[in-house]
């Protein structure tokens, strides 16, 4: 009795060991996973997806190259999705339950100009052929245009938004997830967002930037820093905080284990690097990038060429301009608090939020200047 008690317990322990006993014996599985790595490496890999497949579901609207002949239309895919296809008017009609709930489920396609009411909850995605101009108030998953898309006041883009032209967004709205245009974004003050990718970024009333200017006239050069730990050729490593003088120039790369501060006017020929916190006074160039274990905080009208990175808050103020036309770059860190009258060219990446603000009062700011 105690044998079989024994051999009916082993069999028991046994058999969830089986398919991997299975595995080793003929290793029908050693083939490595696939990794879709263009889900983080292409900002724009929602809005590539998703035409993709409306080419595929709406292959005769793509096929017709002029859109004159597109009749309102409306109808359910083959895995429910519900649809409306419209026309000339350039307005979605909605029944009387969807205008009562002010919510559809409907993806709406329009052939020109489209217009999207105000106060809705837009469900399933929107394609515009032409532009789309959305109302004030609403809520939308996921939008795409091939040319103009305006937000209104008091948006909410749940997803993604993508124009194959330029995107532009009115006060108060917030951008979950990604936000990329193939010529400019402008976004206005009182909004946040998470992700945006596009050559010119303009924040709230500002002209787009020109190219990167470095004059060293009446700047002093620096050819000594105290505490200095390791020199090898362009890097300075510096053990403690660094200072540098306002008006100064420096040709290299810095390095402090501490804090690092950069007085107003100067021009670093090179990247710096804090393992604390970074402050650049008013009208600072950096030629290459920034990098900060800390906090990161730019005065009005400083220039930096290359990679701005923080591992918590950057803070940029009003009239600063990162990367360029010809140079894009990218600005990351936990939290971004951008002003009105920034430029930047490339992608802006907050991990948690990143907010458009009118001063630096109502930024929080960590580094003693």
């Amino acid at each position: 009795m105690i044998l079989l008690f024994i051999i009916i317990t082993l069999i028991i322990f046994t058999l969830p060991l089986l398919p991997g006993f299975a595995e080793l014996a003929v290793a029908s599985d050693a083939k490595p996973l696939r990794v879709i790595q263009e889900y983080d490496t292409d900002p724009k890999y929602f809005a590539t997806g998703f035409r993709l497949y409306l080419e595929k579901n709406f292959d005769s609207f793509f096929s017709t190259r002029d859109k004159a002949g597109v009749k309102f239309q409306e109808g359910e895919l083959a895995n429910g999705t519900k649809f409306q296809i419209i026309g000339k008017q350039g307005l979605p009609i909605f029944e009387q339950k969807e205008i009562n709930s002010a919510d559809t489920k409907k993806l709406l396609l329009g052939a020109f100009a489209l217009t999207l009411p105000d106060n809705m909850f837009y469900e399933t995605e929107i394609y515009g052929y032409e532009t789309i101009k959305s109302g004030n108030n609403n809520r939308l998953r996921a939008l795409m245009a091939e040319g103009d898309i305006e937000i209104g006041k008091g948006c909410n883009i749940l997803r993604w938004v993508h124009s194959n032209a330029s995107l532009s967004v009115k006060e108060e709205s917030h951008l979950y997830g990604r936000a990329t245009a193939n010529n400019s974004i402008t976004i206005a003050e009182s909004c946040s967002f998470e992700r945006l990718n596009a050559p010119i970024i303009l924040f709230g009333n500002v002209e787009p930037a020109r190219e990167l200017e470095h004059k060293n006239t009446g700047l002093t050069t620096i050819t000594e820093i105290p505490n200095v730990k390791d020199r090898y050729e362009r890097r300075w490593l510096i053990d403690g905080d660094i200072h540098i003088k306002a008006n100064s120039f420096f040709d290299g790369d810095l390095v402090a284990t501490g804090n690092v501060v950069i007085g107003a006017g100067s021009h670093i020929k090179g990247s710096v690097k804090s393992n604390q916190d970074m402050y650049l006074y008013t009208g600072v160039t950096i030629e290459g990038s920034l990098f900060s274990a800390g906090d990161i905080h730019m005065e009005t009208n400083c220039h930096v060429n290359g990679p701005v990175v923080a591992e918590d808050t950057i803070l940029i103020e009003s009239g600063s301009r990162i990367g360029s036309e010809a140079n894009p770059t990218t600005v990351s860190a936990l939290f971004i608090k951008v002003m009105s009258g920034v430029v930047a060219h490339g992608t802006i990446w907050a991990d948690e939020t990143a907010d458009v603000i009118r001063n630096s009062a109502t930024a929080y700011k960590k580094v003693a200047a």
